[in-house]
């Protein structure tokens, strides 16, 4: 028993860490070590973490929409990108997907779909319609838990990124970030042409 307890500050500091990392302002914690003598004692509560944004994070305040035909990980999905800042739209389909911006939607920054989709849609075909339905290059990355060699073909051919199931919150975000860069700095500003 002795052991645990000892441990118990260093994973606390570990959880503590990586929820800075990941820029989490609080985080529930289920058991807060302090020291009475010589036993650590348990309680609950709250964490308040100083939260210091990186000057290159670009999907805080962005508008996400991720099309996926399993609502757990549309519900995982939205969790993760809403912790981060994002705004997130969620549909089943491309027809769900082209109908919430269709109807005054508002138009996602960036958009992510599942590469294999219910009644043999594929992400290329619905991240292209819902392009063509916006009239904006939306950039957008396809993710599939399939890992054949096919499939990394199929995404590259279409123009796309492909992400393998599962995959990591860091990974997630690295690829979010580098997209929108890579967008913003092909699309010219509004005030670079007002003049």
């Amino acid at each position: 028993m002795r052991g645990s307890a000892s441990a118990l500050p260093s994973l606390i500091g570990s959880v503590a860490y990586w929820a800075t990392r990941c820029n989490w302002s609080r985080i529930p914690v289920a058991a807060r070590a302090s020291r009475s003598r010589s036993r650590w004692r348990r309680t609950r509560g709250t964490v308040q973490l100083p939260v210091a944004l990186d000057a290159t994070d670009l999907v805080r305040g962005k508008r996400v929409m991720v099309i996926d035909d399993d609502v757990l990980v549309l519900d995982g999905m939205r969790g993760i990108l809403q912790s981060w800042g994002c705004r997130v739209q969620t549909a089943v389909s491309g027809a769900a997907a082209i109908a919430s911006v269709a109807d005054g939607g508002a138009q996602p920054d960036l958009i992510i779909s599942d590469l294999r989709l219910a009644d043999g849609e594929t992400a290329i075909e619905v991240i292209e319609r819902l392009r063509e339905a916006l009239g904006a290059p939306v950039p957008a990355f396809v993710i599939s838990g399939d890992t054949a060699p096919e499939r990394l073909r199929e995404a590259s051919a279409g123009g796309y990124h492909l992400l393998q199931k599962p995959v990591s919150p860091m990974t997630l975000r690295t690829t979010l970030n580098r997209l929108l860069k890579s967008h913003e700095a092909r699309t010219p500003s509004p005030r670079a042409s007002v003049g």
